[in-house]
């Protein structure tokens, strides 16, 4: 499925803000080229973990990632890491507009990777409605995160409503 132009700018300014001022912000360079990137972490419980006794709560092993990718006026290089994160054995796709972000993911995007790897993807950030939460679904996401918004105040309280939009129940 076509991506709008609209779309990948959005993403793309996103992706070159994280390495201007960003957790990207100190990486080595080469003078002259654009880059662009996205950071993450996620806690893991698997068996190997189990064995080693490292699933308590709070101190979970983490897998920290990277994902860059130059020049950033090439944004279909970054949907080729996805598919090459999936051939080197990648578990999942996670894909972030940021902890606290005022605007989801596109749906555009996420059809577009969920559509081009077999593996499940994570949408997060700037999930602030059920609404939202079901059109990720709906797009292919296997999993949202909805973080930000049920911390704040006394919306907790929304949780039930999320559950119900993204399992139609």
């Amino acid at each position: 499925m076509p991506i709008s132009a609209n779309t990948i700018n959005i993403v793309r300014r996103g992706m070159e803000k994280v390495i201007v001022d960003g957790t990207g912000k100190d990486l080595d360079r080469i003078d002259g080229v654009q880059y662009a990137g996205k950071s993450g972490t996620a806690e893991y419980c698997d068996n190997v973990a189990q064995k080693k006794d490292l699933c308590k709560f709070g101190a979970w092993p983490e897998h920290a990632w990277f994902l860059a990718y130059a020049p950033a006026d090439k944004p279909e290089i970054a949907v080729a890491h996805a598919m090459a994160a999936e051939i080197f054995g990648m578990k999942l796709i996670y894909l972030e507009a940021g902890s606290g972000a005022t605007r989801a993911v596109p749906d555009e995007m996420v059809r577009a990777v969920s559509s081009g790897v077999e593996i499940p993807v994570i949408v997060g950030g700037g999930i602030r409605s059920p609404e939202t939460a079901a059109a990720k679904v709906e797009a292919g996401a296997a999993f949202i995160v909805v973080g930000n918004h049920l911390e704040d105040g006394g919306n907790y309280r929304d949780l039930a409503t999320f559950v119900r939009a993204t399992h139609g129940r």
